[in-house]
């Protein structure tokens, strides 16, 4: 994704679409706060997917619903 568009074309695609048998929510990351460690978070609530360098630009975050 090199664009904001292919990107939020990319996140409309596969937002609340089933992976693995399992529903998944894709939208932009937000930043958070320094500091704010993953240990904070529900364990297995967020997967960030590593992007390569060009998608850096976009990131998105990909929750897995329980």
């Amino acid at each position: 994704m090199s664009t904001s568009d292919e990107a939020t074309k990319c996140i409309s695609h596969l937002h609340r679409t089933e992976l693995h048998g399992r529903m998944i929510s894709v939208e932009k990351a937000k930043n958070e706060p320094a500091g704010k460690k993953l240990s904070d978070r529900k364990e297995c609530e967020v997967k960030k997917e590593k992007l390569s360098s060009a998608d850096r630009h976009h990131p998105v975050e990909i929750k897995m619903e329980k």
